[in-house]
């Protein structure tokens, strides 16, 4: 397994867990992926809705690709940026399940 595709399985992994968190459910990314397809108006209240779809169900795809799939440790199956965006997108959802300061007090 390349370095690559190791860091792209740890965000991967990471992003999922907090998906199964938030959606208390054992199915992680594909439970937000679920989610977001019974919205059927959500591209015109987030103009960006359809390409972190996308990306989800790409990214989802490629883990089980390289999970399932024979000899596909042999190449990378990711790109940097694509470790970067879900790093990104696990921030993100970590920012939008974090209490607030003022829930703390």
């Amino acid at each position: 397994m390349s370095k690559l595709n190791d860091a792209f399985m740890e965000s991967y992994k990471h992003l999922d867990k907090i998906c199964r968190e938030i959606f208390n459910s054992d199915k992680g990314i594909t439970t937000y992926i679920d989610t977001m397809q019974e919205i059927n108006d959500g591209n015109r209240k987030l103009p960006f809705w359809d390409d972190v779809l996308r990306k989800l169900k790409n990214y989802r795809y490629m883990r089980n690709m390289y999970v399932h799939d024979v000899d596909t440790s042999q190449y990378d199956i990711c790109t940097k940026e694509d470790i970067v965006w879900l790093d990104k997108f696990y921030n993100s959802c970590l920012l939008y399940t974090s209490p607030s300061p003022r829930d703390v007090e």
